[in-house]
């Protein structure tokens, strides 16, 4: 599945964001994410950064990795222009959004897989690459300030009652890590 666009839209009835995503196919999923999910996203992405980052650039310091990753992403921020969402006709999961209930993230080498549980052995796989999970963590960012959940921009984690730590497994032979 190629992604095409993002959207998400906060609706307070719900306490909820409205995640759509349209695919170069002309197929829409409608997904929502709950305050807990955004965090999760959130501070998967930035774990996930600093993976990539440290891929590439095998000699640098935990720290110093997650520096570079910073300044990727504030650089992106700067660059990233919001534009009009164009919805699809086809959607392959109907037109009530499903709510998302698990999350687990894939570093590759070229890509991260975000894996979606919607429900019971249903998961939607999303292979972004850095750039548009950069994107994304903008889009979610902002969307959560509109939302007033007080995350922090660049932990991913909600100021009271933090989630669990995101933890990096050992990869697998592909290269392959899981970002719980």
């Amino acid at each position: 599945m190629s992604i095409r666009q993002f959207n998400a839209t906060y609706v307070s009835e719900e306490d909820r964001v409205l995640f759509r995503l349209t695919t170069l196919s002309g197929e829409e999923y409608r997904l929502w994410l709950t305050r807990f999910r955004v965090s999760e996203i959130l501070a998967m992405g930035e774990k996930a950064a600093v993976v990539k980052v440290a891929q590439v650039e095998v000699n640098l310091l935990p720290q110093q990795a997650q520096a570079v990753a910073e300044f990727k992403q504030q650089t992106a921020k700067q660059s990233t222009q919001f534009t009009e969402f164009q919805p699809a006709q086809r959607l392959p999961l109907g037109a009530e959004p499903l709510l998302v209930k698990g999350l687990k993230m894939e570093v590759q080498e070229q890509s991260v897989v975000l894996h979606m549980e919607v429900s019971a052995g249903r998961v939607l796989s999303l292979k972004l690459n850095d750039d548009m999970v950069s994107k994304l963590r903008i889009l979610l960012e902002k969307i959560s300030e509109n939302a007033r959940w007080q995350i922090q921009p660049n932990s991913g984690a909600v100021i009271e009652n933090a989630p669990e730590p995101v933890q990096i497994e050992p990869g697998t032979p592909g290269g392959t890590k899981l970002l719980h």
